[in-house]
């Protein structure tokens, strides 16, 4: 295993390689966040496409695992729907392929649970008398995490 502080070879292979390899010991990294790193950094195409082939064959990206870990995350942190992770991935350059494969696991009964979790938490904390604005504000709470229609009125039926 390199570490960052390795140098490999003289030249902007090597140059590339240690920041690469210093951004994803900070943090895990889509390859196209990486690669968007390297091309900030003013690195050529060809340089980028070595450094990432070289990345991949020590492991150390993975845009399957790299989707699953921020999908899981997103949703046991954050309460985020299926729409609200696939467009976070979108954002850090996961193939749809990818994001079709993790958002499969994810079934509608679990988007129900989970934005019935996040509702009840929140009406559980409501002001007396204000059931119809606790309603008002937990469903606009939903609709910008992502969750479809259908999925709101179930929820929000379901508060009393």
């Amino acid at each position: 295993m390199l570490s960052s502080n390795q140098v490999v070879e003289e030249g902007p292979y090597s140059d590339a390689l240690t920041i690469a390899i210093s951004a994803i010991s900070r943090r895990s990294l889509s390859k196209g966040q990486l690669s968007d790193l390297l091309s900030k950094r003013g690195f050529a195409e060809d340089v980028r496409s070595a450094v990432l082939l070289r990345i991949d064959e020590m492991g150390y990206l993975n845009d399957l695992e790299f989707a699953r870990t921020y999908s899981e995350r997103a949703r046991r942190s954050k309460k985020a729907s299926k729409r609200m992770i696939a467009n976070g991935l979108r954002e850090r350059q996961i193939s749809k392929e990818i994001i079709e494969w993790v958002l499969e696991d994810l079934s509608e009964d679990a988007e129900f649970d989970l934005a019935q979790e996040f509702a009840i938490k929140k009406w559980q904390h409501r002001r007396p008398g204000d059931d119809e604005g606790a309603k008002r504000r937990i469903s606009a709470s939903l609709f910008r995490k992502g969750f479809s229609g259908s999925t709101l009125a179930l929820v929000i039926n379901s508060l009393d």
